[in-house]
This record gives C-alpha cells, sequence and structure tokens, in this order.
C-alpha cells in the first residue's frame, strides 16, 4: 500500500469531517503525523484543489471538489440507471444515438448512451465515457450554460476549434449559451465533427442542472427542422428523469 497516498487520504477525510478550518498542528495531533508531513501533504491537496487556506490564521478546509466527487459517484450512477430505459425509449423512436452526460472537471461526461441502428462512420465516436470539448458539442453547451460565470468566462477565452462551424468568437458562445438558458434546448450542426449534429436539452433535479440529453445523428439525416421535432420527447424524457430523481431523494 502506498504511504503518501494512505496519509494524503487520512488527512483528506479529517479536513472534510472538521466543522471549521484547521492548522497544521491540530491537524499532526488528531492523524498522528508529524506537522513537516501535514504542511507537505496540504500543499499537495491544495495544488490540485481539494484543498485552501482560510481565515487570518491560513487554516486549511476542503473545497468543494471533494464534496463534488462524492456527488459524482452517487448522481452518476442513479441518474445513470433512471435515464436508460428513456434513452432506449427515444432510441425506440427516432433509431438514433442517443446519451446521456454530466458535467465533470469542466467537460462533458457520457455515462449512458444507446446505439443506432443505422450504421454512419460519424457516429463511431459515440460511446459511454467519452469527453469532448465543451464548446464543440451540443451536449457541452448545455452543461456549460449552467456553470458558474468564471468557468463559462474560461472557456470564452479559450475556444477550441474542432472545424470551422465550431464557435469562434466569446460573443457568438455567450449569445448560444443565454438562448439555450431562454429556450432549454440547442441545436449543433457540424460544431464538433463535420457531417455530425445533434441536439440537446437539460435535465434538473429540483432547481439545480443536472445532465444533458442528447440525440445526435448524421447532418444529412438531423437537420434543423428534424431536430425541432425531436425536442419535444427529449424535454418529455427530461422532465420524468426529473420526477424519478426528486422521488428517489424523498425516500
Amino acid at each position: 500500500m502506498d504511504k503518501t497516498l494512505t496519509k494524503g487520504l487520512q488527512l483528506l477525510e479529517t479536513i472534510a469531517a472538521s466543522p471549521k478550518p484547521r492548522g497544521v498542528k491540530d491537524l499532526a495531533q488528531e492523524t498522528g503525523l508529524t506537522q513537516s508531513n501535514v504542511h507537505r501533504l496540504l500543499q499537495s491537496l491544495m495544488a490540485l484543489n481539494y484543498v485552501h487556506q482560510e481565515g487570518p490564521r491560513g487554516q486549511y478546509s476542503a473545497t468543494p471538489r471533494l464534496y463534488g466527487i462524492g456527488r459524482f459517484v452517487i448522481d452518476r450512477l442513479e441518474i445513470g440507471n433512471i435515464g436508460m430505459p428513456f434513452l432506449q425509449r427515444l432510441n425506440a423512436s427516432t433509431h438514433e444515438f442517443c446519451s446521456l452526460s454530466i458535467w465533470q472537471d469542466n467537460a462533458p461526461l457520457i455515462i449512458r448512451s444507446v446505439e443506432t441502428s443505422r450504421n454512419h462512420p460519424n457516429l463511431l465516436f459515440s460511446q459511454p465515457m467519452l469527453r469532448t470539448a465543451p464548446t464543440c458539442s451540443s451536449a457541452g453547451q448545455v452543461q456549460l450554460a449552467y456553470q458558474p460565470e468564471e468557468v463559462i468566462a474560461e472557456f470564452a477565452g479559450n475556444l477550441v476549434q474542432a472545424t470551422p462551424f465550431s464557435l469562434a468568437t466569446p460573443e457568438a458562445l455567450y449569445a448560444r449559451l443565454e438562448s439555450i438558458r431562454a429556450t432549454g434546448k440547442v441545436y449543433a450542426r457540424d460544431e464538433w465533427r463535420f457531417g455530425l449534429s445533434a441536439v440537446s436539452v437539460p435535465v434538473f433535479v429540483g432547481r439545480h442542472f443536472a445532465a444533458s440529453l442528447t440525440i445526435s445523428a448524421p447532418s444529412e439525416r438531423l437537420t434543423k427542422d428534424v431536430a425541432d421535432t425531436y425536442v419535444a420527447p427529449l424535454h418529455a424524457a427530461a422532465n420524468d428523469i426529473s420526477i424519478l430523481m426528486e422521488a428517489n431523494a424523498r425516500v
């Protein structure tokens, strides 16, 4: 067993369980580590954004990233299991690739999907756990729309041009995200890969953004008019997932 990893996890768990920020000396006393060990481990944890300093004495507390990881582990499995039947239903009616994605480490992450029965080389990317640049995909744009302003600003300042049709300016990105928040949908044509289009909608649990539902297909099939016909069933599926997630939370 890696002793450094064990010590780091022990220290992180101690900080996370503390009701108030902690100093190096009392952390060393509680964990049984030397103060020099605690200080060195804290520097590593801060570099990874699991711990930060606060207060006039520069004491240490856990960041929301730790909470987010725990939520991802729980919510990802739950929302994935709940969402799968609805993906299958969407796939049965559209015969296209349908996916459910969450936001993790500043990128959309596909956690459940149902393959299309209609072969097309541009759909070979369609696999669970795939990550794409958020500004280049409909799923990523939906998820980015509900992130904190500082996260959006970071992406706006570092736009990825996957194709000539990708969003090219911060103004275009902000306009797209505002449209998503206003309409609850987005259609992206050839923005991540030429010849591939997608339509996505958000999934909320209560008032909180949880995931995105997407239907992807070759652009020759998924025109804007066709995508518009998919919005209502996507919204219906998103609403049903939301209802089931909230019901499970009350159990």
